[in-house]
């Protein structure tokens, strides 16, 4: 068998093995926002059957499930999704940004966020997996642009991404 794809088999089954692991070990009360664990807030991490890890969010107005992939540099939306979100897309001619670029609102927890830069193009591969489990599919994900702008700490004793949402003058 090939070496490489012995080590793929093997890194996927200790990422599955630890996100497994860090669920089970999850206390049975969230850390709130505000609390002493999450200074700011709080969003819930949910564990796919599939091992990858996702959030839900408020995009547009319409609540939405998006893959949590910090080694991805960009958010991205499905283009499917942001017409269904009526969110408008600037066509754009570069490669590696698919159909076009959106921004558009985004909330988590109640909370809303500044509005949000996305790559916009099809994203059914990352479904795969949905489809197979029938489970809900995801509408984009959330890439190291939203973890560094919001200094996020990911917690998976705790299943919870902590963001430092900037207060809002009233």
């Amino acid at each position: 068998m090939n070496h490489s794809l012995l080590f793929a088999i093997l890194v996927g089954c200790l990422v599955a093995q630890s996100a497994q692991s860090a669920q089970s070990a999850q206390s049975a009360q969230s850390p709130e926002p505000g609390s002493a664990h999450c200074a700011a807030l709080a969003i819930p991490l949910e564990l796919e059957r599939t091992g990858h890890v996702s959030v839900r969010l408020v995009i547009n107005g319409s609540p939405v499930r998006v893959l949590v992939d910090t080694g991805a540099n960009t958010n991205t939306l499905d283009t499917a999704t942001a017409q269904t979100l009526k969110v408008v897309v600037t066509p754009s001619d570069d490669m590696p940004s698919g159909f076009g670029h959106a921004r558009a609102p985004v909330a988590a927890g109640g909370v809303p966020l500044t509005d949000q830069t996305f790559t916009v193009m099809d994203l059914s591969f990352i479904n795969i997996p949905s489809r197979r489990y029938g489970t809900e599919p995801f509408a984009g994900q959330l890439g190291a642009s939203f973890f560094t702008q919001f200094k996020a700490e990911i917690d998976f004793a705790n299943m919870v991404i902590c963001l430092a949402v900037p207060k809002r003058s009233t």
